[in-house]
């Protein structure tokens, strides 16, 4: 599960920061997955979050616009 929840966390911040405003509905179909998602399988989308925020800030050279989509991601996740 973990290597799913990984895949979700980079492509939903990979849309977050994407030119334009048609990557929107893209995003909200992705939360209304995980509007669905059982315990178990919000506790590993949030691991991986964590885990890629950590990579990112290790990097040498952290970029604030990722690390903007993964807070981003982070903050929808507390209301599921």
């Amino acid at each position: 599960m973990n290597n799913l929840a990984d895949a979700l966390v980079y492509a939903v911040a990979y849309i977050n920061l994407a030119p334009g405003d048609d990557d929107c509905g893209a995003l909200e179909s992705i939360m209304g997955f995980l509007h669905g998602a059982t315990r178990d399988e919000l506790q590993a989308v949030r691991e991986a979050l964590e885990r890629a925020v950590k990579a990112e800030e290790a990097s040498g050279s952290p970029r604030l616009d990722v690390l903007n989509a993964y807070n981003e991601l982070r903050d929808s996740l507390q209301s599921e």
